[in-house]
């Protein structure tokens, strides 16, 4: 196969890989973007680089669901590989902030993420922690307190899935009432947006959110993917070690959404 031919097919292939229904629970977002930020990792004979975040739940240490998110993400790892053999790179910001958001022990939020580090470590994707890039743009909880204090009125009500942020609020937040935590939750990804896109580059973000929280992420290609298994999209960081054993023994329809 000739060189130009040999690109295209092995671009089709990779995308073909990354939207597939074993992986992805829809269809990517700005997928003709998707196409040349493949395009260009394949001229080049670089690994593809696919970049997200990593949550923060209560659990104070890595249990089953986070070992089987990551393997299954491996084997998405694998599947480009099989396809395209410079293969390609997954590296995760854990959002560290977020548990604090939600008002989550620091000892916790410490022990989680650690556990979480050397989960990674050993399927050999790269890391940070969210820390990171508050420090660099000045964020923590008082300046998003701060931010939507001075936010405009109405502005919540121009918000795509604000019922949906709310009744997620109302079940993961600790600290504050449902709608100022769902409220506080948007204004900070949107202060980190900036960062986040610039982190990105011309990497794929991914993430076990749904569609409707797309105002909230990098605007760059996004795949939506299952999280420990095909048919189960709840976050690992959120279930726990019974619940992931069932899910992943006798399978289940596309359950819930991240928060």
């Amino acid at each position: 196969m000739e060189g130009r031919a040999r690109t295209r097919y092995q671009c089709t292939s990779l995308r073909d890989v990354l939207s597939s229904r074993q992986y992805s629970r829809c269809e990517p977002y700005r997928p003709g973007v998707l196409y040349s930020v493949i395009e260009s990792h394949v001229s080049r004979g670089a690994p593809i680089e696919l970049f997200g975040l990593w949550g923060i739940g209560e659990r104070p240490s890595a249990g089953l669901p986070d070992r089987a998110a990551c393997e299954q993400f491996q084997r998405l790892l694998e599947d480009i590989a099989a396809c395209y053999p410079p293969g390609a790179k997954a590296s995760f910001v854990i959002a560290t902030g977020h548990g604090r958001h939600n008002g989550y022990p620091e000892e916790s939020i410490d022990s989680y993420a650690r556990d979480i580090e050397s989960l990674m470590d050993e399927f050999t994707f790269t890391h940070s922690r969210l820390d990171e890039l508050w420090r660099v743009l000045g964020i923590d909880l008082r300046v998003v307190e701060e931010t939507w204090k001075s936010s405009e009125n109405g502005w919540w009500h121009a918000v795509p899935n604000a019922d949906d942020l709310e009744a997620r609020a109302s079940k993961h937040n600790r600290r504050l009432p449902a709608r100022m935590a769902a409220q506080q939750y948007v204004v900070m990804r949107r202060l980190e947006l900036e960062g986040l896109e610039r982190l990105c580059g011309s990497r794929v973000f991914h993430t076990y959110s749904d569609e409707g929280d797309r105002h909230l992420f990098p605007m760059v290609p996004v795949l939506h993917l299952h999280s420990i298994r095909r048919g189960t999209a709840h976050p690992p960081w959120f279930m726990d070690d019974e619940t992931a054993r069932d899910r992943l023994g006798t399978g289940s329809r596309d359950d819930t959404r991240a928060a």
